[in-house]
Protein backbone atom coordinates (compact mmCIF):
# COMPACT_ATOMS: atom_id res chain seq x y z
CA UNK A 1 0.00 0.00 0.00
CA UNK A 2 1.37 3.36 -0.99
CA UNK A 3 1.31 5.95 1.79
CA UNK A 4 -0.18 9.38 1.35
CA UNK A 5 2.31 12.04 0.29
CA UNK A 6 1.54 15.59 1.30
CA UNK A 7 2.94 18.78 -0.12
CA UNK A 8 2.23 21.67 -2.42
CA UNK A 9 2.05 21.50 -6.19
CA UNK A 10 2.64 24.75 -8.01
CA UNK A 11 2.05 25.26 -11.70
CA UNK A 12 3.99 27.86 -13.60
CA UNK A 13 2.01 30.62 -15.29
CA UNK A 14 3.25 29.38 -18.66
CA UNK A 15 1.55 26.02 -18.04
CA UNK A 16 -1.95 27.50 -17.73
CA UNK A 17 -4.44 27.22 -20.57
CA UNK A 18 -8.01 28.46 -20.79
CA UNK A 19 -10.81 26.01 -21.70
CA UNK A 20 -14.47 26.90 -21.95
CA UNK A 21 -17.15 24.60 -20.49
CA UNK A 22 -18.18 21.89 -22.86
CA UNK A 23 -14.76 21.49 -24.43
CA UNK A 24 -12.40 18.60 -23.84
CA UNK A 25 -10.78 18.13 -20.46
CA UNK A 26 -8.19 20.70 -19.48
CA UNK A 27 -4.63 19.91 -20.45
CA UNK A 28 -1.51 21.59 -19.07
CA UNK A 29 0.90 22.46 -21.84
CA UNK A 30 4.18 24.31 -21.98
CA UNK A 31 4.16 27.46 -24.13
CA UNK A 32 6.87 29.99 -24.94
CA UNK A 33 5.09 32.76 -23.09
CA UNK A 34 2.51 33.25 -20.37
CA UNK A 35 0.95 35.95 -22.54
CA UNK A 36 -1.22 34.39 -25.25
CA UNK A 37 -1.34 35.81 -28.75
CA UNK A 38 -4.56 36.68 -30.54
CA UNK A 39 -4.14 33.59 -32.67
CA UNK A 40 -3.82 31.35 -29.61
CA UNK A 41 -6.87 32.92 -27.99
CA UNK A 42 -9.00 32.45 -31.07
CA UNK A 43 -7.87 28.84 -31.42
CA UNK A 44 -8.96 28.15 -27.83
CA UNK A 45 -12.27 29.97 -28.24
CA UNK A 46 -11.10 32.57 -25.74
CA UNK A 47 -12.71 35.95 -26.45
CA UNK A 48 -11.73 37.59 -23.18
CA UNK A 49 -9.85 40.89 -23.22
CA UNK A 50 -6.24 40.50 -22.14
CA UNK A 51 -3.46 43.02 -21.65
CA UNK A 52 0.15 41.94 -21.27
CA UNK A 53 2.66 44.46 -19.92
CA UNK A 54 6.45 44.37 -19.90
CA UNK A 55 8.83 45.98 -17.43
CA UNK A 56 12.48 46.67 -18.32
CA UNK A 57 14.70 47.88 -15.49
CA UNK A 58 17.91 49.89 -15.41
CA UNK A 59 19.83 46.68 -14.72
CA UNK A 60 18.15 44.80 -17.62
CA UNK A 61 15.73 42.83 -15.47
CA UNK A 62 12.53 42.01 -17.36
CA UNK A 63 9.07 41.07 -16.08
CA UNK A 64 5.91 40.30 -18.03
CA UNK A 65 2.51 40.49 -16.34
CA UNK A 66 -1.03 39.87 -17.58
CA UNK A 67 -4.55 41.04 -16.76
CA UNK A 68 -7.61 39.21 -18.09
CA UNK A 69 -11.22 40.40 -18.07
CA UNK A 70 -13.40 37.46 -16.98
CA UNK A 71 -17.02 37.78 -15.81
CA UNK A 72 -16.34 35.20 -13.09
CA UNK A 73 -13.51 37.19 -11.51
CA UNK A 74 -13.61 40.18 -9.17
CA UNK A 75 -11.33 43.10 -8.31
CA UNK A 76 -10.09 41.17 -5.26
CA UNK A 77 -8.14 37.92 -5.07
CA UNK A 78 -9.71 35.05 -7.04
CA UNK A 79 -8.37 31.52 -6.77
CA UNK A 80 -7.71 30.14 -10.22
CA UNK A 81 -7.67 33.58 -11.86
CA UNK A 82 -4.83 35.35 -10.05
CA UNK A 83 -1.25 34.02 -10.07
CA UNK A 84 1.03 35.16 -7.28
CA UNK A 85 4.60 36.31 -7.89
CA UNK A 86 6.99 33.85 -6.25
CA UNK A 87 10.30 34.36 -8.06
CA UNK A 88 10.80 37.99 -7.04
CA UNK A 89 13.74 39.64 -8.82
CA UNK A 90 16.04 42.38 -7.55
CA UNK A 91 14.11 44.74 -9.83
CA UNK A 92 10.53 43.85 -10.64
CA UNK A 93 6.95 44.88 -11.44
CA UNK A 94 3.68 43.24 -10.36
CA UNK A 95 -0.04 43.73 -9.88
CA UNK A 96 -1.08 44.72 -6.36
CA UNK A 97 -4.10 42.78 -5.09
CA UNK A 98 -5.02 42.94 -1.40
CA UNK A 99 -1.40 43.57 -0.34
CA UNK A 100 -0.16 40.67 -2.48
CA UNK A 101 2.10 40.67 -5.54
CA UNK A 102 0.77 38.96 -8.69
CA UNK A 103 1.95 38.34 -12.26
CA UNK A 104 -1.53 37.40 -13.53
CA UNK A 105 -4.72 39.16 -12.50
CA UNK A 106 -8.33 38.37 -13.32
CA UNK A 107 -10.97 41.11 -13.14
CA UNK A 108 -14.64 41.05 -14.11
CA UNK A 109 -14.39 43.82 -16.72
CA UNK A 110 -12.14 46.53 -18.14
CA UNK A 111 -13.93 49.90 -18.38
CA UNK A 112 -13.10 53.60 -18.17
CA UNK A 113 -13.68 53.28 -14.41
CA UNK A 114 -11.19 50.42 -13.90
CA UNK A 115 -8.05 51.14 -11.88
CA UNK A 116 -5.30 48.50 -11.64
CA UNK A 117 -2.55 49.36 -9.12
CA UNK A 118 1.02 48.42 -10.03
CA UNK A 119 4.01 47.83 -7.79
CA UNK A 120 7.59 48.46 -8.89
CA UNK A 121 10.85 48.03 -7.05
CA UNK A 122 14.39 48.81 -8.18
CA UNK A 123 17.81 48.30 -6.64
CA UNK A 124 19.37 51.57 -7.81
CA UNK A 125 18.44 54.98 -9.16
CA UNK A 126 17.95 55.22 -12.90
CA UNK A 127 15.74 54.89 -15.95
CA UNK A 128 13.20 52.09 -16.39
CA UNK A 129 10.33 51.49 -18.79
CA UNK A 130 6.86 49.93 -18.94
CA UNK A 131 5.34 48.91 -22.27
CA UNK A 132 2.63 46.77 -23.83
CA UNK A 133 3.82 43.25 -24.55
CA UNK A 134 0.66 41.75 -26.12
CA UNK A 135 -3.01 42.59 -26.52
CA UNK A 136 -5.84 40.09 -27.00
CA UNK A 137 -9.37 41.11 -28.00
CA UNK A 138 -8.79 44.77 -27.11
CA UNK A 139 -10.97 47.19 -29.13
CA UNK A 140 -9.03 49.54 -31.39
CA UNK A 141 -10.61 52.60 -29.73
CA UNK A 142 -9.80 51.45 -26.18
CA UNK A 143 -7.00 53.52 -24.63
CA UNK A 144 -4.63 52.06 -22.04
CA UNK A 145 -2.93 54.62 -19.82
CA UNK A 146 -0.26 54.31 -17.19
CA UNK A 147 -0.88 56.93 -14.53
CA UNK A 148 2.30 58.14 -12.83
CA UNK A 149 0.78 59.71 -9.75
CA UNK A 150 4.08 61.13 -8.58
CA UNK A 151 4.41 63.28 -11.71
CA UNK A 152 0.67 63.62 -12.44
CA UNK A 153 1.36 62.09 -15.87
CA UNK A 154 -1.01 59.98 -17.97
CA UNK A 155 0.71 58.16 -20.83
CA UNK A 156 -1.10 56.09 -23.46
CA UNK A 157 0.82 52.83 -23.70
CA UNK A 158 -0.72 52.14 -27.09
CA UNK A 159 1.37 55.03 -28.40
CA UNK A 160 4.65 53.69 -27.01
CA UNK A 161 6.54 52.71 -23.90
CA UNK A 162 6.62 54.84 -20.77
CA UNK A 163 10.17 55.61 -19.62
CA UNK A 164 10.68 56.97 -16.14
CA UNK A 165 13.42 57.64 -13.63
CA UNK A 166 12.98 56.26 -10.15
CA UNK A 167 14.99 56.15 -6.99
CA UNK A 168 16.07 52.81 -5.62
CA UNK A 169 13.36 51.31 -3.43
CA UNK A 170 9.83 49.97 -3.40
CA UNK A 171 7.14 52.03 -5.15
CA UNK A 172 3.63 50.85 -4.30
CA UNK A 173 1.73 54.12 -4.61
CA UNK A 174 3.19 55.64 -7.75
CA UNK A 175 1.77 53.68 -10.72
CA UNK A 176 -1.60 52.40 -11.87
CA UNK A 177 -3.17 51.28 -15.14
CA UNK A 178 -6.34 53.18 -16.08
CA UNK A 179 -8.51 53.44 -19.17
CA UNK A 180 -9.41 57.13 -19.16
CA UNK A 181 -7.20 60.20 -19.11
CA UNK A 182 -8.42 62.66 -16.50
CA UNK A 183 -5.72 65.25 -17.05
CA UNK A 184 -5.01 64.75 -20.75
CA UNK A 185 -1.29 64.64 -19.98
CA UNK A 186 1.18 62.73 -22.17
CA UNK A 187 4.76 61.86 -21.32
CA UNK A 188 6.29 62.63 -24.71
CA UNK A 189 5.60 66.30 -24.09
CA UNK A 190 4.49 65.95 -20.46
CA UNK A 191 2.08 68.71 -21.38
CA UNK A 192 -1.49 69.77 -20.83
CA UNK A 193 -2.22 71.79 -23.96
CA UNK A 194 -3.07 75.43 -23.34
CA UNK A 195 -3.76 78.27 -25.76
CA UNK A 196 -3.05 80.81 -23.03
CA UNK A 197 -0.08 79.61 -20.96
CA UNK A 198 3.15 78.46 -22.60
CA UNK A 199 6.33 77.22 -20.95
CA UNK A 200 9.68 77.46 -22.77
CA UNK A 201 13.33 76.87 -22.02
CA UNK A 202 15.71 79.66 -23.09
CA UNK A 203 19.05 77.92 -23.57
CA UNK A 204 20.96 81.14 -24.32
CA UNK A 205 19.86 82.93 -21.13
CA UNK A 206 19.59 79.76 -19.00
CA UNK A 207 16.04 80.31 -17.81
CA UNK A 208 12.57 78.81 -18.00
CA UNK A 209 10.05 81.31 -19.31
CA UNK A 210 6.34 81.19 -18.47
CA UNK A 211 4.36 83.13 -21.06
CA UNK A 212 1.02 84.40 -19.75
CA UNK A 213 -0.37 86.03 -22.93
CA UNK A 214 -3.74 87.03 -21.45
CA UNK A 215 -2.43 88.09 -18.04
CA UNK A 216 -4.31 85.39 -16.16
CA UNK A 217 -4.15 85.24 -12.39
CA UNK A 218 -1.21 82.91 -11.77
CA UNK A 219 -1.52 81.49 -8.28
CA UNK A 220 1.77 79.61 -8.24
CA UNK A 221 4.28 77.50 -10.11
CA UNK A 222 6.63 74.62 -9.34
CA UNK A 223 9.58 72.96 -11.07
CA UNK A 224 10.15 69.33 -10.15
CA UNK A 225 12.61 66.68 -11.24
CA UNK A 226 11.47 63.47 -12.91
CA UNK A 227 12.07 61.87 -9.50
CA UNK A 228 9.39 64.17 -8.09
CA UNK A 229 11.73 66.46 -6.13
CA UNK A 230 10.75 70.13 -6.03
CA UNK A 231 13.64 72.44 -7.02
CA UNK A 232 11.84 75.75 -7.62
CA UNK A 233 8.45 76.84 -6.34
CA UNK A 234 6.37 79.92 -5.64
CA UNK A 235 2.85 80.60 -4.35
CA UNK A 236 3.11 84.31 -5.10
CA UNK A 237 0.14 85.78 -6.97
CA UNK A 238 1.00 87.50 -10.26
CA UNK A 239 -0.60 88.56 -13.55
CA UNK A 240 2.71 89.19 -15.33
CA UNK A 241 2.78 88.05 -18.93
CA UNK A 242 6.41 86.98 -18.80
CA UNK A 243 7.92 85.13 -15.83
CA UNK A 244 11.55 84.04 -15.98
CA UNK A 245 12.91 81.30 -13.71
CA UNK A 246 16.70 81.21 -13.37
CA UNK A 247 18.03 77.71 -14.04
CA UNK A 248 21.78 78.37 -13.66
CA UNK A 249 21.82 76.42 -10.39
CA UNK A 250 20.00 73.43 -11.90
CA UNK A 251 21.71 70.37 -13.32
CA UNK A 252 21.28 69.49 -16.99
CA UNK A 253 18.19 67.31 -16.71
CA UNK A 254 14.53 66.91 -17.62
CA UNK A 255 12.09 68.79 -15.38
CA UNK A 256 8.32 69.16 -15.17
CA UNK A 257 7.04 72.72 -14.81
CA UNK A 258 3.57 73.12 -13.30
CA UNK A 259 1.66 76.41 -13.42
CA UNK A 260 -1.59 76.99 -11.53
CA UNK A 261 -3.96 79.74 -12.66
CA UNK A 262 -7.49 80.62 -11.66
CA UNK A 263 -8.70 79.03 -14.91
CA UNK A 264 -6.50 76.01 -15.54
CA UNK A 265 -3.53 73.95 -14.43
CA UNK A 266 -0.75 73.58 -17.02
CA UNK A 267 2.13 71.12 -16.89
CA UNK A 268 5.00 70.73 -19.35
CA UNK A 269 8.30 68.89 -19.51
CA UNK A 270 11.39 70.96 -20.31
CA UNK A 271 14.99 69.87 -20.73
CA UNK A 272 17.57 72.10 -19.10
CA UNK A 273 20.97 71.89 -20.78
Amino acid sequence: MVGEITGTIRFKNSQRIFKTEGTSASTFMRTDSALSSNQDSEANGDTRMKIGLKFNSINTYTRKILVTADENATAGYNWGYDAELYDIQAEDMYWLIEDGKYVIQGINNLTTETVLPLGVHTSEDGSNSISIDKLDNIPADMDIFIHDKQLAVYHNLKEGKYSFISQAGVHLERFEIVFSNEDILGIETSEIDSDIIDILYDKDNKNITILNSQNLNIEGYEVITILGQSVLASNEFTTANNIKLDTKSLNAYAYVVKVKTDREHVSKKVVVN
